[in-house]
């Protein structure tokens, strides 16, 4: 093992210190005793506080601008499973000698407060001996506002979805059923667990329309496919109990990351009652119609104004 001078280490150390000091995210080193070691530049702007402030303090000094007391930080966990500690910080991670924690800091900007991100790890001399920890800390304030206010938005999403009064579903590309909303499963009568990753074609579609002799299993796959085709389609579907409804829907692409459709939303509202009706009165005036056809003396309208 190579043995380093005083006077190497010595300029080892300080080039390592002069390395923390322009790192970008807030850091700071203790030694084995528990005192701040360094203290960089990012650390001073997070907490407000200088390191001329804070150098040769130690009893968790390092802890009272993140929280306004004195307590334990991640760097000070690093050889011990302290769960009660621990439980004080969120997504507590290791990995090999990393402990990675986050947490929420309610003293950092003048009382504003912000959640924090740390990564602790040791610090070792030339001879493997034990000196003291690094800890660097990164604000994950925006990162975790934005999750909580996709959480709300998504909460809110399927408060709608699952009160509205019309089928919402959505499907894979090959027609797997993802989502199924509570009005869905009332009007197939299919529960959540029952459908979900079920194919449509079976269960809620027919393989082939009744009336038209339509290919729906066809159809599901082009959906798949190429939704924008079927953005608006009518065709027919089937309840678990065997009854043939027809249903308006809507279609829409859901893509990923590379652009590529991975699901299709589909909004469907029930015609049946429309549709038939409809078909009463076509057929009627079809009906009406081959009457006047046929007869053998020629008949025409007349309105009142005529």
């Amino acid at each position: 093992m190579e043995i380093y001078s005083n006077e190497t280490l010595t300029a080892i150390n300080l080039q390592l210190i002069g390395v923390i000091e322009f790192l970008p995210d807030a850091t700071f080193v203790i030694g084995v005793d528990g005192k701040v070691m360094a203290w960089n530049r990012a650390i001073e702007e997070m907490t407000g506080v200088s390191k001329e402030d804070m150098i040769g303090k130690g009893d968790y000094a390092y802890a009272v601008p993140f929280y306004g007391d004195r307590r334990p930080h991640p760097a000070d966990l690093l050889d011990k499973s302290d769960g009660d500690r621990e439980g004080e910080f969120r997504h507590v991670k290791r990995k090999g000698n990393v402990l990675f924690a986050e947490t929420y800091a309610p003293c950092l900007y003048g009382g504003k407060g912000g959640y924090i991100f740390a990564a602790a790890g040791p610090l070792f001399d030339a001879q493997g001996r034990r000196t003291g920890a690094v800890e660097s800390i990164r604000d994950v304030t925006e990162r975790k506002e934005a999750e909580e206010a996709l959480r709300r938005s998504e909460g809110k999403y399927r408060e709608l979805v699952e009160n509205a009064n019309s089928i919402i579903l959505r499907r894979d590309s090959t027609g797997k059923v993802t989502f199924f909303n509570e009005f869905a499963q009332r009007f197939f009568g299919y529960s959540e667990e029952e459908i979900l990753g079920k194919n449509v074609v079976g269960t809620i579609v027919p393989l082939v329309e009744s009336t038209t002799g339509r290919d729906l299993k066809r159809m599901i796959e082009d959906i798949g496919r190429d939704p924008g085709r079927y953005a608006a389609n009518v065709n027919e579907n089937m309840r678990r109990n065997g009854e043939r409804v027809w249903i308006a829907w809507t279609n829409k692409p859901v893509r990923g990351e590379n652009g590529r459709i991975v699901e299709v939303l589909c909004v469907g509202n029930d015609i049946t009652e429309l549709k038939r009706a409809r078909d009463e009165l076509f057929n009627s005036r079809q009906m009406l119609q081959s009457v006047l056809d046929n007869i053998p003396q020629r008949v025409f309208w007349k309105d009142r104004d005529s």
